[in-house]
């Protein structure tokens, strides 16, 4: 796993939100509203993000659609935010990828500097496992640290 993309903040609130249950606990309003809504966000993200026109027409649904599901998920799923309104961590196994139990971190989006599965859901950040120094390290093109 590669973590070169990765920004600190503060810290988020303690607990991961089951996002597959919130779902299912829905009325089929509410899940019509957010899944109209992220559908509109993310084709309209999509077509800005490929330069598609009318421009206007796609940023426009790319800003409407995230606004509309910011707002159906805060009146409608309270329990993904603590007590001061900050969002739980979701659970990304709602949407089958293999994630940390501890810190969230995933194949493609690791720790910052890097990890590895220690086990089925937990990486060696979380482990508090130190970097294997015998181990070959591979940089881009393939090549090995070992001589």
């Amino acid at each position: 796993m590669d973590g070169d993309d990765q920004e600190e903040g503060q810290p988020g609130p303690a607990g991961t939100f089951d996002v597959l249950a919130a779902w299912r606990g829905l009325p089929a309003d509410c899940q019509e509203a957010i899944g109209a809504a992220a559908l509109v966000h993310i084709l309209g993200l999509m077509g800005s993000m490929q330069g598609l026109s009318p421009a206007q027409g796609y940023r426009a649904a790319e800003h409407e659609g995230i606004q509309s599901l910011e707002q159906a998920v805060l009146t409608h799923l309270p329990d993904a935010f603590d007590g001061d309104g900050l969002p739980r961590r979701p659970e990304l196994a709602g949407i089958d990828v293999h994630a940390c139990r501890g810190c969230g971190c995933t194949q493609d989006h690791a720790c910052e500097g890097g990890c590895w599965w220690v086990e089925e859901d937990l990486c060696s950040t979380c482990a508090g496992q130190a970097v294997c120094v015998s181990a070959p390290i591979f940089d881009e093109a393939g090549r090995t640290n070992e001589k």
